[in-house]
C-alpha cells in the first residue's frame, strides 16, 4: 500500500504559523481530490464483488473523515496559540485604552484631581530603583503604598528624607498621540507572582530585542493573564534597564492605577 507522509514546520510567530497551516491544508487538499488516501481494493471475481467494493469505500471515506478532522483541531489549536500571544486573557481594550487616556491626561495636565480619580483611594505603591548604579549619591531605594491623595499640585508624592517621586519628568513622551499605534508585547507569566520591586529583570527580559528598548518609545506591556497593563517608556542601555511603568489592573469593569515604578 502507497503511504502519503506531511511534513510541516509551525514556527511561533503569526507569519510562519499560517504558511504551515497553508501547506498542511494544500497538502490534504490534494491527497483528497486524488483519492491516494488509500487505494480502493480491485473488484473481485469470487461472487462478493459488492460486498468488497462497499468495504473498501467505507474504509476510504473513514479515514478521509479522520484526517480532515486532524487538520481542523490542529488549525483551532494554532489559532488558538496565535491569539494568545498576541491579546491576553480577559483583555478589555477599551477599558485599558480609557484608563491609560486618563493617566496620559493627568500626567500631561499636571492634573491631580484626576489622577487620584485614576487610584485606588486604599493607597499606590511606588517603587525607585537605581538599576543603572547608586553613585554614591541617589540615596536609598523606595519600595512603599502611598495615599492617592497626598500628591501634590506639581504632580509629586513626597518622600520623607528622599527626592519627591515625580511622575511628569519620567513619562516625556506624554501625553499619548494614538493608543491604537502603541505597539504591544506579552510580559512572562512570572510578572504575575513577583512583587513590585522584583519585577526590573521580568521587564527587562520582555522588552529584550524591541526597538522600543533602543529608543525609549512608548511601549504597552500586559500580563497573559489579563492581571496586568504597564503603559511603559523604557530602554536599555548598557544591559540595564532604565525607565518608567506605569502599572494598570482591573477592578470591575474598569482599570486602576495601582503602581508606578522608576528605574534609574
Amino acid at each position: 500500500m502507497m503511504k502519503a507522509s506531511i511534513y510541516a514546520s509551525v514556527g511561533e510567530n503569526t507569519k510562519t504559523r499560517d504558511t504551515g497551516v497553508r501547506l498542511i491544508q494544500n497538502a490534504l487538499s490534494h491527497i483528497i481530490l486524488q483519492n491516494i488516501l488509500i487505494p480502493l481494493v480491485p473488484f473481485k471475481t469470487d461472487g462478493i464483488v459488492a460486498k468488497n467494493s462497499r468495504l473498501a469505500i467505507g474504509h476510504f471515506i473513514i479515514t478521509r473523515l479522520l484526517i480532515t478532522l486532524t487538520f481542523v483541531f490542529f488549525a483551532l489549536g494554532c489559532n488558538a496559540q496565535t491569539n494568545s500571544s498576541t491579546a491576553p486573557a480577559n483583555a478589555n481594550t477599551s477599558a485599558v485604552e480609557n484608563a491609560m487616556g486618563i493617566f496620559s491626561t493627568a500626567v500631561s495636565n499636571k492634573d491631580a484631581k484626576q489622577f487620584v480619580s485614576l487610584t485606588n483611594p486604599s493607597g499606590i505603591y511606588l517603587v525607585r530603583l537605581f538599576t543603572s548604579g547608586n553613585l554614591g549619591s541617589r540615596g536609598p531605594e523606595l519600595s512603599e503604598s502611598v495615599k492617592p491623595a497626598t500628591i501634590n499640585e506639581k504632580l509629586q508624592f513626597p518622600i520623607k528624607d528622599q527626592t519627591p517621586f515625580t511622575l511628569k519628568i519620567h513619562f516625556p513622551e506624554l501625553p499619548i498621540k494614538s493608543f491604537k499605534a502603541l505597539p504591544q508585547r506579552t510580559l512572562p507569566a512570572e510578572i504575575d507572582i513577583a512583587h513590585y520591586d522584583q519585577w526590573p529583570p521580568i521587564l527587562k527580559k520582555a522588552l529584550a530585542n524591541t526597538p522600543e528598548a533602543t529608543t525609549r518609545s512608548p511601549i504597552i506591556l500586559s500580563s497573559n493573564s489579563g492581571r496586568y497593563w504597564l503603559y511603559t517608556e523604557a530602554q536599555i542601555i548598557d544591559d540595564a534597564l532604565v525607565g518608567a511603568f506605569a502599572v494598570f489592573s482591573p477592578e470591575g469593569d474598569k482599570l486602576k492605577l495601582v503602581a508606578v515604578i522608576e528605574l534609574l
